[in-house]
Protein backbone atom coordinates (compact mmCIF):
# COMPACT_ATOMS: atom_id res chain seq x y z
CA UNK A 1 0.00 0.00 0.00
CA UNK A 2 1.26 3.46 -0.88
CA UNK A 3 0.42 6.47 1.21
CA UNK A 4 0.88 10.20 0.85
CA UNK A 5 0.87 11.86 4.24
CA UNK A 6 -1.32 14.85 5.03
CA UNK A 7 0.33 18.22 4.76
CA UNK A 8 -0.42 20.66 7.51
CA UNK A 9 1.48 23.92 7.54
CA UNK A 10 1.72 26.03 10.66
CA UNK A 11 3.27 29.45 10.26
CA UNK A 12 3.97 31.59 13.30
CA UNK A 13 4.66 35.24 12.68
CA UNK A 14 5.79 37.46 15.53
CA UNK A 15 5.46 41.17 14.90
CA UNK A 16 7.00 43.77 17.14
CA UNK A 17 5.00 46.95 17.41
CA UNK A 18 6.50 50.15 18.75
CA UNK A 19 4.18 53.00 19.65
CA UNK A 20 6.29 56.15 19.99
CA UNK A 21 3.31 58.18 21.21
CA UNK A 22 2.82 56.06 24.32
CA UNK A 23 5.54 55.72 26.95
CA UNK A 24 6.05 52.97 29.50
CA UNK A 25 7.25 53.53 33.12
CA UNK A 26 10.85 54.20 32.03
CA UNK A 27 9.71 56.85 29.54
CA UNK A 28 10.53 54.46 26.68
CA UNK A 29 8.21 53.91 23.72
CA UNK A 30 5.65 51.20 24.45
CA UNK A 31 6.43 47.92 22.71
CA UNK A 32 3.90 45.21 21.98
CA UNK A 33 4.35 41.73 20.57
CA UNK A 34 1.60 40.48 18.34
CA UNK A 35 1.62 36.78 17.44
CA UNK A 36 -0.42 35.38 14.59
CA UNK A 37 -0.78 31.72 13.77
CA UNK A 38 -1.84 30.83 10.25
CA UNK A 39 -3.00 27.29 9.60
CA UNK A 40 -3.44 25.68 6.20
CA UNK A 41 -4.56 22.06 6.05
CA UNK A 42 -4.65 19.69 3.10
CA UNK A 43 -6.31 16.33 2.65
CA UNK A 44 -4.38 13.08 2.65
CA UNK A 45 -4.09 11.05 -0.55
CA UNK A 46 -3.90 7.33 0.10
CA UNK A 47 -3.31 4.50 -2.36
CA UNK A 48 -5.10 1.39 -1.19
CA UNK A 49 -4.69 -0.87 -4.24
CA UNK A 50 -1.66 -2.42 -5.85
CA UNK A 51 -0.71 -0.30 -8.83
CA UNK A 52 0.16 -1.79 -12.17
CA UNK A 53 1.99 0.10 -14.91
CA UNK A 54 -0.86 1.47 -17.02
CA UNK A 55 0.80 4.31 -18.91
CA UNK A 56 4.17 4.30 -20.65
CA UNK A 57 5.06 7.88 -19.75
CA UNK A 58 4.09 10.90 -17.70
CA UNK A 59 2.92 12.66 -20.87
CA UNK A 60 0.67 9.75 -21.85
CA UNK A 61 -0.95 9.83 -18.40
CA UNK A 62 -1.48 13.62 -18.40
CA UNK A 63 -2.90 13.54 -21.93
CA UNK A 64 -5.24 10.74 -20.85
CA UNK A 65 -6.36 12.92 -17.92
CA UNK A 66 -6.91 15.86 -20.30
CA UNK A 67 -9.27 13.71 -22.39
CA UNK A 68 -11.03 12.07 -19.44
CA UNK A 69 -13.83 13.04 -17.12
CA UNK A 70 -14.15 16.65 -16.09
CA UNK A 71 -14.88 17.85 -12.56
CA UNK A 72 -18.49 18.72 -11.77
CA UNK A 73 -17.47 22.01 -10.14
CA UNK A 74 -14.78 24.63 -10.60
CA UNK A 75 -11.38 23.62 -9.23
CA UNK A 76 -8.86 26.19 -7.95
CA UNK A 77 -5.75 24.04 -8.14
CA UNK A 78 -4.60 20.69 -9.41
CA UNK A 79 -1.96 19.06 -7.27
CA UNK A 80 0.45 16.46 -8.61
CA UNK A 81 1.82 14.59 -5.62
CA UNK A 82 4.84 12.31 -5.64
CA UNK A 83 5.61 9.58 -3.14
CA UNK A 84 8.09 6.73 -2.92
CA UNK A 85 7.52 3.22 -1.67
CA UNK A 86 10.50 0.94 -1.86
CA UNK A 87 11.99 1.43 -5.32
CA UNK A 88 8.74 2.72 -6.85
CA UNK A 89 7.72 6.33 -7.39
CA UNK A 90 4.01 7.09 -7.62
CA UNK A 91 2.30 10.25 -8.77
CA UNK A 92 -1.21 11.32 -7.95
CA UNK A 93 -3.46 14.07 -9.22
CA UNK A 94 -6.22 15.69 -7.20
CA UNK A 95 -8.22 18.84 -7.71
CA UNK A 96 -8.58 21.01 -4.62
CA UNK A 97 -10.40 24.11 -3.49
CA UNK A 98 -9.54 26.27 -0.49
CA UNK A 99 -12.19 27.01 2.11
CA UNK A 100 -11.70 29.78 4.66
CA UNK A 101 -12.60 28.64 8.21
CA UNK A 102 -11.63 31.97 9.76
CA UNK A 103 -9.12 34.72 8.96
CA UNK A 104 -6.18 32.56 10.09
CA UNK A 105 -7.36 29.07 9.11
CA UNK A 106 -7.78 27.70 5.59
CA UNK A 107 -8.55 24.14 4.59
CA UNK A 108 -7.61 22.82 1.16
CA UNK A 109 -10.20 20.16 0.38
CA UNK A 110 -10.00 17.56 -2.34
CA UNK A 111 -13.01 18.16 -4.59
CA UNK A 112 -11.96 16.11 -7.61
CA UNK A 113 -10.28 12.74 -8.05
CA UNK A 114 -9.98 11.49 -11.62
CA UNK A 115 -10.57 7.78 -12.20
CA UNK A 116 -6.90 7.27 -13.10
CA UNK A 117 -5.59 9.55 -10.38
CA UNK A 118 -2.40 7.50 -9.85
CA UNK A 119 0.59 6.87 -12.06
CA UNK A 120 3.29 4.36 -11.27
CA UNK A 121 6.25 6.21 -12.76
CA UNK A 122 8.00 3.99 -15.35
CA UNK A 123 11.19 2.34 -14.09
CA UNK A 124 12.97 3.05 -17.37
CA UNK A 125 12.79 6.80 -16.69
CA UNK A 126 12.98 7.03 -12.90
CA UNK A 127 14.49 3.87 -11.35
CA UNK A 128 18.04 5.23 -10.97
CA UNK A 129 16.96 8.60 -9.55
CA UNK A 130 16.62 9.66 -5.93
CA UNK A 131 13.48 11.42 -4.69
CA UNK A 132 14.73 14.98 -5.30
CA UNK A 133 15.88 14.07 -8.81
CA UNK A 134 12.45 12.57 -9.56
CA UNK A 135 10.74 15.80 -8.45
CA UNK A 136 13.09 17.87 -10.62
CA UNK A 137 12.53 15.62 -13.64
CA UNK A 138 8.74 15.56 -13.20
CA UNK A 139 8.61 19.37 -12.88
CA UNK A 140 10.63 19.72 -16.07
CA UNK A 141 8.48 17.24 -18.00
CA UNK A 142 5.25 18.82 -16.75
CA UNK A 143 6.49 22.29 -17.69
CA UNK A 144 6.77 21.06 -21.29
CA UNK A 145 3.40 19.28 -21.19
CA UNK A 146 1.70 22.44 -19.88
CA UNK A 147 2.68 24.28 -23.06
CA UNK A 148 0.86 21.83 -25.35
CA UNK A 149 -2.45 22.50 -27.07
CA UNK A 150 -3.84 19.36 -25.41
CA UNK A 151 -3.29 20.90 -21.96
CA UNK A 152 -4.39 24.41 -22.97
CA UNK A 153 -7.79 23.13 -24.15
CA UNK A 154 -8.36 20.78 -21.20
CA UNK A 155 -10.18 21.25 -17.90
CA UNK A 156 -6.79 21.33 -16.15
CA UNK A 157 -6.04 24.71 -17.75
CA UNK A 158 -9.20 26.17 -16.19
CA UNK A 159 -7.66 26.06 -12.70
CA UNK A 160 -5.89 28.99 -11.10
CA UNK A 161 -2.74 26.95 -10.59
CA UNK A 162 -0.96 23.63 -10.95
CA UNK A 163 1.36 22.33 -8.23
CA UNK A 164 3.94 19.56 -8.09
CA UNK A 165 4.88 18.26 -4.66
CA UNK A 166 3.30 21.36 -3.11
CA UNK A 167 5.18 23.87 -5.30
CA UNK A 168 3.33 25.97 -7.86
CA UNK A 169 4.67 25.42 -11.39
CA UNK A 170 1.90 27.06 -13.44
CA UNK A 171 -0.81 29.68 -12.95
CA UNK A 172 -3.38 31.59 -14.99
Amino acid sequence: MYSMKPVTIFLLICLFYVDFNRKDNDNQPERKVVAVTIVHEEDEVEITDTLEPTFQSLQEWVFHLCDSEKPSKRIESYNFGITQSGDDFVMSLVGANDYQINENHTISQRDFEPVNMFLLLPDKDYKELDFDQVITKVKSQLAEILTTEKFKTSYLAQAKMIKVAGEQIWSR
